[in-house]
């Protein structure tokens, strides 16, 4: 078994593109497509497929799916946003009461010494 079939994550994860590689990575599907795109449309393709490359060529063919389409407008950007901290925040709030409730026993145990 080779390192790409052994790590799947690590493959995806190596086709992101990122910093001077992204202008590099648009100057490649500007030439493949034989100038038929422009410049901004292929970082919009970039950035709805979270700078993958692969993906973000497919957009360009098939077009960019209308989910993450809404997904680069900045009014859904911070929505998406604001909906992810509130997740994580309800999640660690969950953990620490999970935590006070478990010491509630020891606390009592405590106090009957």
């Amino acid at each position: 078994m080779n390192r790409t079939e052994a790590d799947p994550y690590g493959q995806g994860a190596s086709s992101l593109v990122a910093g001077s590689t992204l202008q590099g990575t648009v100057e490649s599907i500007l030439e493949m497509g034989g100038g038929a795109r422009d410049q901004d449309t292929i970082v919009r393709a970039l950035q709805a497929a979270f700078n993958n490359p692969e993906r973000a060529v497919e957009y360009l063919y098939t077009g960019i799916p209308e989910q993450a389409e809404s997904l680069l407008q900045p009014k859904n950007i911070l929505q998406v946003a604001n909906q992810l901290i509130r997740s994580s925040l309800h999640s660690l709030e969950l953990q620490f009461l999970h935590q006070v409730q478990m010491l509630i026993p020891w606390t009592c145990l405590l106090r009957s010494f």
